[in-house]
């Protein structure tokens, strides 16, 4: 240990964000995920959405998991409160309808909401929310409009 007893220690250094090890362990979240596009068919019937899609929420997780100052800074901030939603729309161009997998179909919903829970612990809780309020909106609005949100 390099540190001082009693030094500061910030919450992302605490957990780890910074490391290599989050870095792959992010990268191996993603990937798995995104065979879920796989599963549906998505990624066949539009391979380029579903390129797009593992770009956008790729480069999230690399701009929040790279150590800079904390609270992250607000250009930084943005992109990754943003692209999570993006990611929604080209899941959502992807999928054109829903299939018989009801919203296991939206698997850029999971992995986003994961991104812009490790954005709050980067000191930015307020556009975390703002971003989750995006992605949720974006996935619950296809939801609705499909008609798979319907009563029983």
């Amino acid at each position: 240990m390099t540190e001082k007893v009693g030094a500061p220690v910030n919450t992302p250094a605490l957990v780890g964000l910074h490391t290599y090890g989050a870095l792959v362990i992010a990268g191996v979240w993603t990937l798995t995920e995104s065979v879920r596009a796989i599963v549906t068919g998505a990624a066949s019937r539009a391979p380029a959405w579903w390129v797009l899609s593992i770009v956008a929420l790729t480069v999230c997780s690399v701009m929040l998991l790279r150590p800079t100052t904390d609270p992250l800074p607000m250009r930084t901030t943005l992109l990754v409160a943003g692209l999570p939603t993006l990611g929604a729309f080209t899941n959502i161009a992807m999928l054109e309808s829903p299939s018989s997998f009801g919203l296991y179909d939206m698997w850029t919903w999971p992995v986003g909401t994961i991104i812009l829970c490790f954005l709050v612990l980067r000191g930015r809780a307020l556009m975390a929310w703002a971003g989750q309020l995006l992605l949720s909106g974006t996935v619950l609005s296809w939801w609705w409009l499909t008609g798979l949100w319907s009563p029983r």
